[in-house]
């Protein structure tokens, strides 16, 4: 492993800090980026994001590990080190406010097709940034393994519970379409424990009078099915990867879960005004987590964020993939919230690009695969699913 590779897992060493000085690093989001993004008009609109109410984009991550320095990288040095690489961001809207925040620091963002590995990915928004030279791309929908629930649920049939119109990992992407990009991040949290996962299936239980048991074991079967899923992703993703020599591989990392805003009565706001309560700064104290995690329902089941790290954790590393760890350092980032689950832009989504900055891209080989080519051994990679 990499030293690099290291420090995706070393946050336990580290502070956020206040610096009144910084600028936000970008006045607006990227048109290209945002257009598609529903979160956007609700940050320009909603005074949660007004620069006199907070100013999250000012606290800084300062690592205390003088293997993993930290720096917060201006848009030239960011574009020097995208220059010539193509990066997919795959999963929920969080992960979209990511596309976001990476195509505004870069800047210059111009919508573009999709490579022409990816044609029949739908649906698949890009966009070429730093002047032309590097491409980003995000999916946000994908397929939830609700066509996976078995005899045990086999009550469920007669609900209005079906298969996903979109299908799962490794039937949307060709293996072609992986290895074209440089960098894959995924995260599939939020959909999986919302209204269209765990929500929808304890709805189905109590319509077939299942009552007070429904919330407990919607919650149960949802983390069965969650295992599931992460295991024949990890195993898709691995399976791609070893059709090409180690050093024309994409590199591939889970994005841990996060919350999002704490919930009334774990933590106490700095301000009741607003929807929600403000808090003006991060909390060092995550112990507020450790009690939300421990409680059997919330109002959108994002207490079960830190079973489903454990599991997708797991499944990545048994598969020898990386895990792009930010789960310590964006818990104490109860501050910048939006609403319950989103971040206003700029603000802390720009961690996650500054984690790829500082830690996934420096890792990555020197030429960029774009002009090397994909050459399995001994022949052009193979291009059929699994």
């Amino acid at each position: 492993m990499s030293q690099m590779s290291r420090c995706l897992s070393v946050w336990n060493r580290g502070a956020w800090e206040y610096d009144a000085t910084l600028p936000p690093p970008y006045e607006q989001q990227d048109a290209a980026a945002a257009k598609q993004n529903p979160q956007s008009q609700k940050i320009k609109s909603n005074r949660m994001c007004d620069p006199e109410l907070q100013q999250s984009w000012r606290w800084q991550w300062r690592s205390l590990n003088a293997d993993c320095p930290f720096e917060r990288p201006g848009r030239e040095l960011l574009c020097q080190r995208l220059k010539g690489r193509r990066i997919l961001l795959y999963g929920d809207s969080l992960t979209q406010q990511h596309f976001v925040s990476l195509a505004s620091l870069a800047g210059n963002g111009t919508e573009m097709r999709r490579p022409s590995e990816c044609a029949v990915v739908k649906p698949l928004e890009c966009v070429s940034v730093c002047d032309g030279s590097s491409v980003v791309c995000h999916r946000l929908r994908f397929g939830l393994a609700l066509d996976y629930t078995g005899s045990s649920l086999s009550s469920l049939s007669s609900c209005n519970i079906k298969p996903s119109v979109v299908a799962p990992l490794h039937e949307t992407f060709s293996p072609s379409c992986i290895l074209g990009f440089d960098i894959v991040v995924l995260q599939e949290f939020a959909h999986w424990v919302g209204a269209d996962g765990s929500m929808m299936l304890e709805e189905c239980l109590r319509e077939k009078g299942h009552g007070s048991r429904a919330t407990s074991w919607a919650q149960k079967h949802i983390l069965r099915l969650y295992q599931g899923q992460m295991q024949r992703n990890a195993a898709f993703l691995q399976n791609v990867a070893s059709q090409v020599d180690v050093d024309r591989r994409p590199r591939v990392l889970l994005r841990t879960a996060v919350p999002g805003y704490p919930p009334a009565g774990v933590l106490a706001p700095d301000t009741p005004h607003g929807e929600p309560p403000v808090f003006r700064s991060p909390r060092s104290n995550t112990s507020w987590a450790l009690e939300y995690s421990s409680r059997a329902t919330s109002r959108w089941n994002h207490h079960l964020w830190s079973k489903m790290n454990i599991i997708a954790r797991r499944a990545y590393r048994e598969h020898a993939l990386e895990v792009m760890d930010i789960e310590m350092p964006m818990l104490q980032r109860v501050d910048g919230h939006l609403d319950e689950l989103h971040y206003c832009l700029p603000g802390p989504p720009d961690f996650h690009s500054l984690v790829l900055y500082n830690f996934v891209l420096p890792a990555l080989p020197t030429e960029p695969r774009s002009k090397v080519g994909l050459y399995r051994r001994g022949g052009r990679h193979n291009n059929t699913s699994l």
